[in-house]
């Protein structure tokens, strides 16, 4: 991820402290998927696309980079890609939003990311 992003999430985030979760600043950002309820149907479906859509796109960019030169971002990917190639755009945005997760974790704690711990499974933010 470049400074021009980070600078762009930065600036759109405000304060990072305002969010109690990790899922509502992801969802800030319109990383998450939608729900539909309907009795005792429950369907997630496309991502809600609320929020700076600049970001996003940054984000899911900076995704695409991070997969191709982070090798553990990359396990991850291919975890939740499956194997399918008409998976690589919802795995791409799970990366995005493990991203957005990873920066949020390094703006609470002041630490920098300097080994692939973010990814491992028993690793939840």
């Amino acid at each position: 991820m470049g400074p021009r992003t980070a600078e762009a999430v930065l600036a759109y985030t405000d304060e990072v402290e305002r969010f109690a979760r990790g899922k509502e600043y992801c969802a800030y950002f319109g990383l998450t998927p939608r729900l539909d309820e309907s009795g005792q149907v429950r369907r997630l479906g496309h991502i809600s696309k609320e929020g700076p859509s600049v970001c996003r796109w940054l984000l899911v960019e900076s995704a695409w980079q991070v997969v191709r030169r982070v090798p553990a971002f990359k396990v991850f990917y291919e975890r939740v890609r499956h194997g399918q190639a008409g998976r690589k755009k919802i795995a791409i945005v799970a990366v995005a939003r493990k991203l957005v997760s990873v920066m949020r974790a390094m703006l609470l704690t002041g630490r920098r990311l300097t080994r692939p711990w973010c990814c491992s499974r028993s690793r939840r933010w």
